[in-house]
């Protein structure tokens, strides 16, 4: 039985004489935002962002899957180097990497691109596949992490960006401090090996983290795990006098989840919204093994809105 929880336009000024090219331009914008609305997508997940990245998976209402994330050649080299990066804003890409120990990633600004990592030893023979170690600014991109069930981490440290990566067969597939995002992902298979007592969760941040950005992801936690997603604040305490302590600046949407004992533990928060996220019921009548929210609404802080059963539409804004 999974565990129930965890403590863890700007527009130019108009013209007199306008062109015809300007307004071919304004037309097509205009044409672009309503197809993007019509389908249900807030343009995120299709456009992409300021640094270039655009989502390789079709736009929301679909959602990422093995076909659209991980590396985009199985053409990589044996990577044979050093598995310790201490260099600021090196390139790692193209590469396979077969280890039995985890990356350890000091260095800040280091970008994986194209990039399959396969964790080969033994059962808790490390506690995560990397290790990000009080750095900032990396970036795993088109990448895939494969645990094999034997690893309870595979992206672990300080806060990171997670973008068409496929993430599975681990304990937690991402568990970072803040500032963290991730876009694009398929995250499955998470889930604690017999004999192991991992509280996998797919996404996971430390208690009361602040901006977080989980958008246009599928993540599965199957039987057993604590959850699919899990950024939680801390509720206050009248008995020892210590007030709440909200995560705060949390964005949750778009998303494909299922499992764990409850499939999302959000909140309590601040500026935290959770939207047109899908729940499936593939591994439980419930969504997870309990229920969809550990926090009833009262009690979370968050705003929830255009949450949905994904197989029926039906409103999941509340527990089932």
């Amino acid at each position: 039985m999974p565990s129930p929880g965890k403590n863890s336009p700007s527009f130019l000024h108009a013209r007199i004489t306008i062109s015809l090219a300007t307004i071919v331009l304004a037309a097509a914008v205009a044409w672009t935002s309503s197809a993007l609305l019509a389908c249900g997508g807030s343009g995120h997940s299709s456009v992409g962002d300021s640094t270039g990245w655009v989502d390789r998976c079709p736009p929301y209402p679909s959602f990422p899957d093995a076909s659209c994330t991980g590396p985009t050649t199985s053409n990589l080299a044996l990577y044979t180097g050093s598995l310790e990066f201490r260099t600021d804003n090196q390139v790692v890409e193209n590469v396979e990497l077969r280890i039995d120990s985890g990356l350890y990633v000091p260095a800040s600004n280091v970008t994986f691109r194209n990039v399959k990592i396969v964790f080969t030893g033994a059962l808790n023979s490390d506690f995560t596949m990397v290790n990000l170690n009080n750095n900032s600014g990396t970036v795993f991109q088109d990448c895939e992490l494969d645990g094999q069930g034997n690893v309870a981490r595979a992206i672990a440290g300080s806060g990171v960006t997670v973008r068409n990566c496929e993430i599975h067969h681990t304990g937690n597939g991402i568990e970072t401090d803040s500032p963290l995002v991730a876009e694009g992902n398929y995250i499955h298979d998470i889930y604690e090996p017999d004999g192991t007592d991992w509280h996998a969760d797919g996404i996971q941040t430390p208690a009361s983290s602040s901006h977080v950005t989980i958008r246009h992801n599928t993540v599965f936690g199957r039987d057993p795990a604590t959850s699919a997603i899990n950024v939680m604040g801390t509720p206050a305490d009248p008995a020892a006098g210590t007030p709440a302590d909200p995560a705060t600046d949390v964005l949750i949407e778009q998303n494909l989840l299922a499992g764990g004992g409850y499939t999302i533990y959000a909140g309590p928060g601040s500026n935290y919204r959770v939207i047109d996220n899908h729940f499936s019921t593939q591994f439980f009548p419930k969504v997870g093994f309990w229920n969809i929210w550990y926090w009833e609404p009262s009690e979370d802080g968050v705003l929830r809105s255009g949450n949905v059963i994904h197989e029926t539409g039906a409103a999941a804004n509340e527990n089932l």
